[in-house]
Parts: C-alpha cells; sequence; structure tokens
C-alpha cells in the first residue's frame, strides 16, 4: 500500500510539471521518469507515511522510524564524527542514517560500502520535517520549494 501511495505521489508531482507519468526502474529500482532523463525523482515510506520528491537535479528523500535499531548500521557506516555526535541516542542515530540514506538515492544507487565517505554535494543542503517518531529529510539543491502534504484515506484524499 505505502508503494502504491508512493507511486500516487510521484504521477500527482508530474501531472504537475505536465508530464505524462511513465515511471520506471534503473539500475538498483531507482525510479525515473521514461523519456524525460533531465527530472529526478526520490521515493520513501515507513508505515504508515509515504513521500515523493521531484526535481530538475539530483535529489534524495528519506524517511526512517526512530525505534529502529541501528547500532550495528552505526558502527559500520558512521565516521567518527557522526559516532560522537550520535552518542547512542535512537533520534540522531536515525537522523544520521537518513541523511545518509538520502546520498545514496541522489543522483544513482552508490556502493554503500563506501557509505562512511558520502558527503552532501556542493551547493545541496537538507531539508528537515518534523514527525513525531520519525526522521524525514530531503536532500536538494540549495533554493526555494514547495512541500505539500497530501493525506490519503481509505475514502479519498485531502490535500
Amino acid at each position: 500500500m505505502l508503494s502504491l501511495a508512493g507511486g500516487l505521489l510521484l504521477d500527482m508531482l508530474l501531472d504537475c510539471w505536465n508530464i505524462p507519468a511513465q515511471i520506471e526502474h534503473g539500475r538498483g529500482g531507482k525510479p525515473r521518469v521514461r523519456n524525460h532523463p533531465e527530472v529526478y525523482v526520490s521515493l520513501t515510506h515507513s508505515y504508515p507515511y509515504a513521500a515523493a520528491v521531484i526535481s530538475d537535479r539530483p535529489c534524495g528523500i528519506d524517511l526512517e522510524r526512530r525505534d529502529r535499531e541501528l547500532e550495528a548500521v552505526a558502527r559500520r557506516y558512521f565516521t567518527q564524527d557522526e559516532k560522537a555526535y550520535s552518542g547512542g541516542d535512537r533520534a540522531r542515530t536515525t537522523d544520521i542514517w537518513c541523511r545518509k540514506e538520502c546520498c545514496i538515492k541522489y543522483d544513482k544507487p552508490r556502493d554503500v560500502r563506501f557509505i562512511d565517505t558520502f558527503a552532501i554535494p556542493e551547493d545541496y543542503c537538507y531539508h528537515s520535517f518534523p514527525i513525531e517518531g520519525f526522521s524525514f529529510e530531503v536532500l536538494a539543491p540549495r533554493g526555494d520549494y514547495m512541500f505539500h502534504e497530501v493525506i490519503f484515506h481509505r475514502g479519498g484524499m485531502l490535500l
């Protein structure tokens, strides 16, 4: 259901850009818009939420529950500075992991063996959104953006 919701969000975003919604999956399962290499998309979901982003430049989005056990991931993939910052705190650990996932989704899949060396691209920044119990990040070029919340209900949706 969450994958379907993410697909519907992408369809809505593409409709706003007047682009026929023809999503295909490229290398590593990354979604892309058929016949529109100038359009970049990214999806994420974590029950009960789904989110999507569309941009004319590479982007990444991730949403993670803060109750996940990520200590082993942190030991393996965090830099010393990230480990010191997180200090074993689940919220901070999840925030860092969420940002790393954005870097993985940015532009093209990357080899996760080198995830501890990921840095945000020049002229990019993270946009953080508060959702209780979750880390929610968007990696996008610096600039002004419009963010919309769409709520799907069994009987329809709200914008």
